[in-house]
């Protein structure tokens, strides 16, 4: 629920950034041979102290559920936005592109997000 938690600090902050999107993600251990322990380059590690705020997906690894399905159901969207996720997690639809389309089909609100929390509290691998 990163990205919920991105958008309540957004409500609060007036200050202006350009957010930056990256993504990465581990394929089959078996192709990827071993990892090494290397440094990052001096344009990583710039991007790094540079950034306004760092967000990690960890829906249905760390946290059992979906956080975006589940609150997009509380809010009366989950049908819709289930089958952007079907797609964004099939590989067809980028999955910035997913996400900002989840989001407008409901558009939560603060007072929802903390409703959310209150009723639903994230459940923890």
């Amino acid at each position: 629920m990163g990205v919920l938690g991105f958008q309540i600090g957004m409500l609060n902050n007036k200050k202006k950034f350009s957010p930056l999107i990256m993504s990465a993600a581990v394929g089959n251990s078996s192709q990827l041979g071993h990892f090494e322990n290397t440094l990052p380059s001096k344009e990583i590690l710039e991007l790094w102290k540079n950034g306004d705020a760092v967000c990690f997906d960890v829906d249905s690894t760390v946290c059992l559920d979906e956080g975006i399905d589940e609150l997009a159901e509380f809010c009366g969207a989950g049908k819709a936005v289930a089958e952007w996720t079907a797609r964004a997690m099939g590989g067809s639809v980028p999955f910035e592109e997913a996400l900002a389309a989840r989001l407008s089909l409901f558009n939560p609100s603060l007072s929802q997000l903390q409703n959310f929390l209150q009723q639903r509290p994230p459940r923890y691998d």
